[in-house]
């Protein structure tokens, strides 16, 4: 089974780490001021990405860049999972041609507290 997906920094490091309760950055994830630094180089977070590498070099995850040509090749049935935002879900309902199934981003259950909350916004992962 193959996963294909776009925005990678948006859905594997900021939505990742919010869902597991990971901060991105020093001073609050920022709002305690503008000299935040990023620091997405947690265990956790080291642990997801070196996943992710595995599984593209079994050819199970691959990256499709920014655009949205991840979700083509979930419509054309070149993969089995797609992740994309919940705003993209009346795109697959028009052109997904085959019964599909919706469900949040999975979570590493290893994470204590594990999962928390997706970030808030009409583009919450799906």
């Amino acid at each position: 089974m193959r996963l294909r997906q776009r925005l990678a920094g948006w859905i594997q490091i900021e939505n990742f780490s919010a869902w597991h309760g990971l901060p991105v950055a020093t001073k609050n994830n920022g709002f305690d001021g503008t000299d935040a630094v990023l620091e997405f180089n947690k265990p956790e977070q080291v642990k997801h990405i070196a996943l992710l590498a595995d599984l593209n070099k079994k050819g199970d995850f691959s990256y499709f860049g920014r655009k949205d040509e991840s979700t083509e090749k979930f419509y054309n049935g070149d993969c089995a999972i797609t992740t994309a935002s919940s705003g993209s879900l009346a795109d697959i309902r028009h052109y997904a041609k085959f019964n599909y199934g919706v469900g949040m981003m999975p979570y590493d259950a290893d994470v204590k507290g594990a999962p928390q909350n997706a970030i808030i916004g009409g583009a919450s992962l799906w």
